[in-house]
C-alpha cells in the first residue's frame, strides 16, 4: 500500500511551487503597484516607490524611498518617506483581520522639490451636481475666494508714486482752469481797479482844458499892464478888470488844485499798493489747499494690511489641513463597516438564529504604534532643517472594538528652533471629532511662505512662533492661530524701478522701528452660522497711523511744489501788472506836471499884477490925488 498517492502529490508539489514562485518572484511586483494604484487615488498625484520587500516567514514588509506628489504643486512631494517596515500578526490573517503592532517610518520629509511632474494622465471628471459639494468645501472655496481677492488688492508702493505724479502736467494756467487761484484773482482784480483809476485820472486830466484859461489871464494882465491912471474913471476900470483877473485867478488855482489832487492820489496809489497784498500769503495757502483737495491722492487701506497679507496664506494653510482632515474622515469614518450593517435574524421554519456578541473581537484593519522619524529639511529647501520623531497610536477601522482613540504627537527641537505636531481622532463618541494642534518655535519666517511686496519688510532673516489648532467636529470645523514673528529688517535705502526716489522716504516712514508683529487669525465654518473669519494683528493700528503721517508728508511735498509754482506765477504777474501800471502812472504824471508848472507860473504872475496894481491906487489915494479905495476892496 503507497503511503502517498502519486495522483495527489505530483499537482499539489506542482501548485505549491507555482505559489512559491509567484511570491518569491512576482508578489512584490504585483504588491508595488497595488500601493501605487491605491496612493494616486488617495491623494490625486504620482506616487513613486522604489522598492517592496516582503518576508513571509516573519509576515514582514519593507517599502522604500516612497515619494506621493502634491496635487497643488507640480514639481513639489507631499510627503517623502525613506523607508516603511512592519511586521503582521499571522493568527488574524486567517479571519481576514490586518494587525500591526509596530511600524517604522524613517525619514519622513515634506514639500521637498522632484525633478519630474507630479501630475497624473488626465481623467473625465465627473461634475458634481449641486447638493453633491459639501458645506465645508463649498464654504472653504468662498473663504479662498474672498482672501485671494483681499491681497490683490493690497497696495504696491506705486500708489505713493501717484501722490508725485498728480503734478507731472502741473502748470499754472492748467491749475486756474482747474481751481481758480484767489491770490492770482487778487492781483488782476487790484491792477483793474488800480487801472481804472488811472483811466479817471486821464479822463479828468483830458477834461480841463488849461491853456484857454491862461490866454484870458494872459491877455487880461496885458490889458491891466499898460492901464494907467490918470483920472477917476481910470481908478474904476482898473477896479473892475483886477476883480476880473482876481476871478480868472480863482479858476485857475481850482485847476491847479484838481491836478493836484490827482498828482496826490497816484502818490498814495503807489504807498497802497505796497500794503494792498499783506493778504496774499494767507490766499496762496487758501490756493493751495484747494488746489491740493482737487488732486486724486490715492487711499491705502493700511488699517487691514495684515488681513490683506496673511489671510491669504492662513485660508491656503486651513484648506489643506481641512482637506487632510476629510480624506481621514474618510477613510475613518464615524461608523464602521461592521457598524453599519446590522446583524439579522433569519427566520427559519423550525427555531431561529440567536445571534451572541462576541468579545474581544479584533477589527479588521488596527496599527498599534507607528514609531516615525524625519526632518524639516530636504531637497529644495534652504531653510535650517530640524529633526523630530514621535509615533500614532491605534490606527483601526474600529475604535469601539479597542476601546481607544487614534492619536499622534510628534516633536523636535535643536536648542534654536523647536516643532511639535500632536493630534486626536475620536470616534468612540456618537458625533466624530478631530483635533490638530501645531507648535512651532524659532523658526524661520520664510517657511511661512509670506509674500514679498514692495514695501513690506523682508522676512528672510526673521523668526517665527506659531499655535494653530484644528478641529473638525460633525461637519463644523474651526480653527484658530497666534503668530508671533521677530526679526523684521527694512531696508531704507531700497530703491523701486519706475518710481519716484521720495517714495523711498514716505515707506522708510511706514516701518521705522517695526521689527515684529503679533497676528491672531480664526476660522469658523458652521452649519448653524456659515462662515467666520476674523484675522487682526497690533501693526494695523500702527500702519495706519503712520500711513495717515506719510500721506500728510506727500501731501505736504505735493503743496511745496504747488506753492513754488504759485508763488512763481504770482511774482510774475505782480511784476507784468506793475510794469503796466508804472508806465501808465509815468504818462499821467508827464501830463500833469508840465500843466502844473505852467499854471503855477501864471498865478504868481497875476498875484504880482495885482499886488502892483493895487500899490499904485494907494499911491494915489495918499497924495489925495483921487478919492482913498475902501481897505479891502481888492483881495489879493
Amino acid at each position: 500500500m503507497k503511503i502517498f498517492r502519486t495522483a495527489f502529490v505530483i499537482p499539489t508539489a506542482i501548485i505549491i511551487a507555482l505559489i512559491l514562485v509567484f511570491f518569491i518572484f512576482y508578489f512584490d511586483v504585483y504588491l508595488k503597484r497595488a500601493f501605487i494604484f491605491a496612493g494616486q487615488t488617495a491623494f490625486g498625484a504620482k506616487v513613486e516607490i522604489a522598492a517592496v520587500r516582503t518576508t513571509f516567514t516573519k509576515l514582514s514588509l519593507n517599502v522604500n524611498s516612497i515619494k506621493i506628489g502634491d496635487k497643488n504643486n507640480e514639481f513639489r512631494n507631499l510627503l517623502d518617506i525613506d523607508n516603511i517596515n512592519f511586521k503582521v500578526r499571522f493568527t488574524p490573517l486567517l479571519t481576514k483581520r490586518f494587525i500591526i503592532d509596530n511600524m517604522s517610518v524613517d525619514g519622513l520629509k515634506w514639500d521637498t522639490l522632484r525633478k519630474t511632474s507630479n501630475k497624473l494622465p488626465p481623467k473625465k471628471k465627473k461634475e458634481k451636481k449641486p447638493g453633491e459639494e459639501s458645506f465645508l468645501d463649498r464654504t472653504m472655496r468662498e473663504a479662498q475666494k474672498q482672501a485671494i481677492a483681499e491681497f490683490n488688492a493690497f497696495p504696491g508702493v506705486q500708489r505713493f508714486d501717484e501722490i508725485q505724479r498728480q503734478l507731472k502736467d502741473f502748470s499754472p494756467q492748467s491749475v486756474i482752469d482747474m481751481a481758480g487761484i484767489q491770490s492770482v484773482a487778487r492781483i488782476q482784480n487790484t491792477y483793474v481797479d488800480i487801472m481804472g483809476k488811472y483811466d479817471s485820472y486821464v479822463k479828468t486830466i483830458n477834461s480841463i482844458n488849461v491853456q484857454p484859461q491862461i490866454d484870458e489871464i494872459k491877455a487880461l494882465s496885458d490889458k491891466i499892464s499898460k492901464t494907467t491912471i490918470k483920472t477917476p474913471a481910470d481908478i474904476t476900470a482898473l477896479k473892475d478888470n483886477l476883480q476880473a483877473l482876481d476871478a480868472k485867478k480863482k479858476e485857475l488855482e481850482k485847476t491847479y488844485t484838481d491836478l493836484r489832487a490827482i498828482q496826490t492820489s497816484l502818490a498814495k496809489d503807489a504807498t497802497d499798493q505796497k500794503n494792498m497784498f499783506n493778504d496774499i500769503p494767507g490766499l496762496i495757502n487758501s490756493d493751495i489747499d484747494a488746489i491740493a483737495s482737487k488732486l486724486s491722492i490715492p487711499q491705502l487701506d493700511i488699517k487691514n494690511i495684515s488681513r490683506m497679507l496673511f489671510g491669504s496664506i492662513w485660508v491656503t494653510r486651513v484648506d489643506t489641513v481641512l482637506y487632510y482632515m476629510e480624506l481621514i474622515r474618510k477613510y475613518m469614518p464615524e461608523k464602521s463597516k461592521e457598524e453599519k450593517v446590522k446583524p439579522q435574524v433569519k427566520e427559519r421554519m423550525k427555531g431561529r438564529d440567536v445571534i451572541f456578541p462576541v468579545k474581544n473581537n479584533l477589527p479588521s484593519l488596527w496599527i498599534a504604534n507607528i514609531s516615525i522619524n524625519g526632518t524639516t529639511g530636504g531637497e529644495g529647501k534652504e531653510n535650517t532643517p530640524i529633526t523630530f520623531k514621535g509615533f500614532i497610536k491605534n490606527i483601526t477601522s474600529n475604535q469601539r472594538l479597542i476601546g481607544q482613540n487614534t492619536t499622534f504627537e510628534i516633536a523636535g527641537d535643536d536648542t534654536n528652533q523647536k516643532i511639535s505636531l500632536s493630534g486626536k481622532f475620536n470616534r468612540l463618541t456618537d458625533i466624530a471629532e478631530d483635533n490638530i494642534l501645531f507648535v512651532m518655535e524659532g523658526m524661520d519666517a520664510a517657511r511661512l511662505g509670506i509674500p514679498e511686496t514692495d514695501y513690506t519688510p523682508s522676512f528672510k532673516q526673521a523668526k517665527a512662533n506659531l499655535t494653530a489648532d484644528f478641529t473638525l467636529k460633525g461637519s463644523d470645523f474651526t480653527a484658530k492661530a497666534g503668530l508671533y514673528i521677530h526679526g523684521l529688517t527694512f531696508d531704507a535705502a531700497r530703491e523701486f524701478p519706475g518710481v519716484d526716489k521720495n517714495i523711498s522716504k514716505y515707506v522708510g516712514m511706514l516701518w521705522q522701528g517695526i521689527n515684529s508683529m503679533k497676528v491672531e487669525a480664526q476660522i469658523g465654518i458652521l452649519k448653524d452660522s456659515g462662515l467666520n473669519f476674523a484675522l487682526t494683528s497690533d501693526i494695523d493700528k500702527i500702519l495706519g497711523q503712520r500711513f495717515g503721517n506719510i500721506l500728510n508728508a506727500a501731501i505736504g511735498d505735493v503743496k511745496e511744489t504747488i506753492r513754488k509754482e504759485i508763488n512763481q506765477y504770482v511774482e510774475t504777474q505782480k511784476k507784468v501788472l506793475q510794469t503796466e501800471a508804472d508806465k501808465y502812472k509815468a504818462k499821467i504824471q508827464s501830463e500833469i506836471d508840465p500843466k502844473l508848472k505852467d499854471i503855477q507860473k501864471q498865478i504868481d504872475s497875476v498875484k504880482n499884477l495885482i499886488t502892483q496894481k493895487e500899490n499904485e491906487i494907494k499911491k494915489q489915494a495918499a497924495s489925495s490925488l483921487v478919492p482913498s479905495v475902501p481897505s479891502g476892496l481888492l483881495k489879493k
